[in-house]
């Protein structure tokens, strides 16, 4: 027997960090004069991503402030307010936040956010209210490239903010019946000068469709456009009544983003059946994903439309795929739907598998598979049909063993360490060394407490090279063992130096 909790509000709102905090940053060249004198300013767009966690449902926390700062001037904000989002909604997306066309061209070496009111779900639906959480400097987070960030007027910058919640949420359980959760966001930073992402992603309302060029306008359901110079960063579409006027000069209409549809576009309707270019209509809420281009104004050119609301379910494929394309589900625990369910593949249905975005064939889709799904449930069917417009398949490699205690004998020739185990309690137990491999693309990460004078402690994130770990550094290591047993390749090396 199937219950439904809560299906109305699956909302795959950003992070916007990480959400944050695990995202992704864009910059398009457009240079302008300032009165006075010559300084040029160019576009930067901020997408964000998340990867995945067993242990929870939901990350909620409130985004106050995304900015980069440089030595040779002040900040500059990309984004001021307070947006509350679901940290673990963007898993294999990279959801567009914000876009700041007025940041001046130069060199910057981090990246400030800001943060607030965590509150985590676990999947079995207990909430972790934010007076449970400890939240590390208090939300201030400095994060420090490998190098300097370029804003380079005409040229396009991506800056990839990647947040991981299994690497950002640790319980001390010293009281199994009171733990202490500790809030300490984790974020890979990943500089690149193009716009190959995920599938960036646009949640809005249809402005205008232009069914000779096969586009519409979209508004983002919140502002994307944060324009400094123009009113503390307000979308400036009307806000009463979305009335897009025809003026060229309108202020409005350049702050929305445009949608291209191509005939390989796959576009659901609000049934979660297969629909066409015909099936949109201005005034309706879709959720976009696609290539994001900066090809003489910011659009999307669409591989994936659904209309209205659509529920995601992370689980477990029961049954092969039959002939009818039906495959059988069973939802992982603490969601809005529990049982076994009927999943219908559509030919316009998109897959793809998670770490990789390979996309796949629906042959791929075979008993014991891990799967993120994104439909619409027909209840009103025998038996109960998921129809899907979205499936993620998650390989078996992405399931990262997690391990933690003190390093020595780093060894840059081979790129090797050993890593003496820290007791799983507080039971002492034997020294255990583990011999760790650190890949050649492995992230390493720094994260320690930054004071800066006259103002609060922030939490800094800084990427760092192999040479740069010493003995005696606290790591954590995220990889996988060797066939054989050893040594552990590692995929992720974090080195704690906030205590």
């Amino acid at each position: 027997m199937k219950t439904i909790k809560n299906i109305s509000n699956i909302s795959l709102m950003l992070i916007g960090l990480g959400a944050i905090l695990t995202a992704l940053l864009t910059g398009c060249g457009s240079s302008a004069s300032v009165s006075g004198g010559s300084t040029q300013t160019g576009k930067v767009a901020i997408l964000l991503t998340d990867g995945p966690t067993e242990e929870f449902s939901q990350v909620n926390v409130t985004v106050n402030e995304v900015s980069l700062l440089s030595d040779e001037q002040g900040p500059v904000v990309l984004f001021s307010g307070a947006r509350r989002i679901n940290l673990l909604s963007l898993r294999e997306v990279e959801d567009l936040f914000t876009v700041n066309e007025d940041v001046s061209a130069g060199s910057y070496g981090k990246i400030r956010l800001s943060v607030s009111e965590p509150e985590f779900v676990k999947t079995d639906g207990e909430i972790i209210p934010s007076s449970q959480i400890h939240l590390v400097a208090n939300g201030k987070i400095d994060l420090v490239p490998g190098h300097p960030i370029q804003v380079v007027p005409g040229e396009p910058l991506i800056i990839r903010l990647d947040y991981d919640a299994e690497k950002s949420i640790f319980i001390h359980a010293s009281n199994p019946n009171d733990p202490v959760y500790q809030f300490r966001p984790v974020i890979f930073v990943k500089i690149q000068n193009d716009t190959d992402t995920k599938l960036a992603s646009v949640r809005g309302e249809i402005i205008s469709i232009d069914p000779d060029n096969r586009s519409f306008l979209l508004q983002r359901v919140f502002p994307i456009f944060y324009l400094s110079k123009m009113g503390n960063g307000a979308d400036h579409a009307h806000e009463e009544d979305n009335d897009i006027s025809d003026d060229s000069n309108s202020l409005s209409w350049p702050y929305l983003i445009r949608v291209d549809v191509t005939e390989e576009t796959s576009i659901f309707e609000a049934s979660g059946q297969p629909g066409d270019f015909d099936s949109l209509v201005v005034g309706q809420e879709v959720h976009v994903r696609g290539e994001l281009s900066f090809e003489e104004d910011l659009h999307l050119k669409a591989g994936l439309i659904e209309i209205g609301q659509f529920l995601r379910l992370r689980g477990v494929i029961s049954k092969d795929l039959d002939e009818a394309k039906h495959f059988g589900f069973t939802p992982d625990p603490g969601q809005e739907v529990t049982g076994e369910l009927q999943v219908q593949v559509y030919d316009e249905t998109l897959l793809f598998e998670a770490g990789t975005h390979q996309r796949l064939n629906p042959e791929d889709l075979v008993a014991g598979k891990q799967v993120l799904i994104e439909g619409v449930l027909d209840v009103g069917s025998e038996p109960d049909l998921f129809r899907a417009a979205l499936i993620v398949v998650r390989p078996p490699e992405l399931d990262l063993i997690h391990l933690k205690g003190t390093l020595s004998d780093p060894d840059l020739a081979t790129r090797t360490f050993l890593l003496s185990q820290d007791c799983p309690t507080d039971i002492a137990c034997a020294t255990v060394l583990t011999s760790v491999h650190v890949m050649p693309d492995a992230v390493i990460l720094r994260i320690s407490s930054q004071e800066t004078e006259g103002e609060d402690n922030h939490l800094g994130i800084e990427m760092i090279p192999f040479e740069a770990l010493k003995d005696g550094n606290t790591v954590k290591v995220f990889g996988q063992f060797d066939l054989i047993g050893t040594p552990f390749h590692a995929n992720v090396v974090v080195v704690d130096e906030s205590s």
